[in-house]
């Protein structure tokens, strides 16, 4: 049997902290998880008024997007949650109660936790990240072509957790979409690298918290300029 070491720049303790305080289903919150598990992730922080949004922008630096927080509404482009390519102060106002009008609109009782102010990623391409608790198996990680087309073209591979980057990196070359991320369109090649130790990465997460039972990360963006992969979304299900 293989052994499996823990990646660098792991903190097992504040992990382990987050998942006792975020039992259910949390969205975007995942993100700080990932960070302890070294995955990189978008700088973000949640507003609450207008005024805080525009504060959280232009210390985060513009273009951002700006993303609902609410219990009410997980698949947060349904609910016309998202915008993204805000340049200016007056956008970030208008696109504050832009989205709260939308997820009232959405659902009419919905509960408002604010707007997550979040740096926009530099140009790439979407893949996803997920993972499931299998009766079985234990936890199982798939990845693949992700965004908003992830259930159009179900480009999708499994491993169990934990996993090698061997492994990993095997079946990523395998995907129809591998051949996106060595560069297409004028658009210059992926880290595939890194996409594959964030894979990796997220594998150990799952085999050492079997309490997640759901994690999506999608989008993933793999930077077409090869300097890194940034986690961009999140959403979780932890049962204690």
């Amino acid at each position: 049997m293989p052994t499996y070491t823990l990646p660098d720049g792991v903190d097992i303790g504040t992990a382990n902290k987050w998942i006792k305080s975020n039992t259910g289903i949390k969205g975007d919150e995942a993100l700080e998880l990932l960070r302890q598990f070294g995955i990189t992730v978008a700088e973000s922080a949640v507003a609450k008024n207008d005024k805080e949004a525009i504060r959280i922008a232009e210390r985060t630096g513009y273009p951002v997007v700006m993303k609902i927080v609410s219990p009410d509404a997980i698949h947060k482009s349904e609910a016309g949650g998202v915008i993204t390519g805000i340049q200016d102060a007056q956008s970030v106002k208008e696109a504050f109660e832009h989205i709260r009008g939308n997820l009232l609109h959405y659902k009419e009782d919905a509960d408002f936790q604010g707007v997550r102010i979040m740096k926009q990623a530099g140009e790439g391409y979407d893949m996803f990240i997920g993972g499931q608790f299998d009766s079985s198996f234990g936890p199982i990680v798939s990845f693949g072509y992700g965004g908003i087309y992830i259930e159009v073209f179900q480009d999708v591979a499994n491993v169990l957790c934990p996993a090698s980057t061997q492994e990993i990196d095997e079946k990523v070359r395998k995907l129809k979409s591998f051949k996106i991320l060595q560069g297409t369109r004028g658009k210059g090649a992926g880290d595939i690298a890194g996409y594959v130790a964030m894979i990796e990465r997220v594998t150990h997460l799952l085999h050492q918290f079997p309490s997640i039972r759901e994690l999506d990360i999608n989008p993933v963006r793999v930077l077409a300029d090869g300097s890194g992969v940034v986690a961009l979304d999140s959403r979780i299900r932890i049962e204690t």
